[in-house]
């Protein structure tokens, strides 16, 4: 079972999309919990301020690392920070996490792209997440992130609990995507209100790779994306509509031509509306051949 908990402003916006279709069906079979958080609830005054100026100035507003660094540890109690008082029993683990300073980074599970500059001290935005327990995620909606796709859609359904703070306004306090991010993920190169629309995203295409979220098991393993290369074409009764008939592979019943019609039309659809794909696709040594014939060179001949 996957546990996700959405940090919003606005729970309201999600009522309609997790209430209808695979996410409803997967709630109530218990295949994953998912829990919609008012950050405003972490509020430290009675007007429910969740947010203030930047410095430096500026336009727009951000929100404060108080309510939020708050809001996450109210959902994974780990990461608070330890009581004054345990601090000289733990000293020996203090001592340890800092020989490990020099690897810190990897605790954050290459929250950007490989080529992202690193804004932290090492040390500093690893010491929160140095207490995350195993399977935890926690995910900022962040246009200047690494972009979700469905790798990481398959590995993110692979984990027991995550978290997505809904980015707002002008962003979150640095000091939040320091401390104690794991991955900033964005949707694509555009700007929205708010993260609750890539974090609706990111949570479908996330429960529908769970086990049992799906009535035929095998329907997202032939999704788009999913093996690396767009999805062939669909067809159903009736076979000639308007005259625009089916394609005779289709209707042959022989497996083998369905199975090969349907490969050639991917690696042709892929070719022509998504050439990027190719490059790092599992290809055959058949799709290599398919795609020669039909006038595919990989980038790394073109440079050459």
């Amino acid at each position: 079972m996957l546990k996700l908990d959405i940090l919003t402003l606005f729970p309201g916006m999600f009522s309609g999309p997790f209430e209808e279709s695979i996410i409803k069906r997967a709630r109530g079979a218990g295949i994953v919990v998912i829990d919609l958080v008012d950050l405003r609830k972490f509020a430290k005054d009675r007007h429910g301020t969740v947010d203030d100026r930047t410095f430096g100035g500026g336009p727009g507003m951000v929100l404060k690392p108080d309510v939020v660094f708050e809001a996450i540890e109210s959902l994974v109690p780990e990461l608070r920070p330890p009581e004054p008082g345990a601090a000289a029993a733990d000293a020996a683990v203090a001592a340890d996490a800092a020989a490990d300073a020099d690897s810190a980074t990897d605790t954050r599970r290459a929250i950007a792209s490989p080529d992202a500059e690193v804004l932290a001290p090492v040390g500093a935005s690893a010491e929160p997440l140095s207490r995350l327990p195993r399977g935890t995620r926690i995910i900022l909606t962040d246009p200047q992130g690494r972009r979700f796709d469905q790798a990481l859609a398959n590995e993110l359904a692979g984990e027991s609990h995550l978290v997505i703070l809904c980015g707002h306004y002008e962003g979150v306090d640095e000091r939040v995507r320091e401390h104690i991010i794991t991955d900033a993920l964005s949707i694509g190169d555009v700007v929205l209100t708010g993260g609750e629309l890539p974090a609706m995203v990111m949570t479908d295409a996330i429960v529908r790779l769970l086990p049992g979220a799906v009535g035929k098991a095998d329907s997202p393993r032939e999704d788009s994306f999913y093996h690396g290369v767009l999805d062939y074409p669909h067809y159903t009764r009736p076979a000639d509509f308007r005259g625009w008939k089916v394609p005779e592979d289709l209707v042959s019943g022989h497996h083998g031509e369905v199975a090969r019609w349907r490969r050639l039309q991917a690696l042709e659809r892929t070719l022509r509306h998504r050439p990027d794909l190719l490059e790092s696709a599992p290809l055959s040594a058949q799709d290599r051949k398919i795609l020669a014939a039909l006038g595919y060179r990989p980038q790394s001949q073109n440079s050459s």
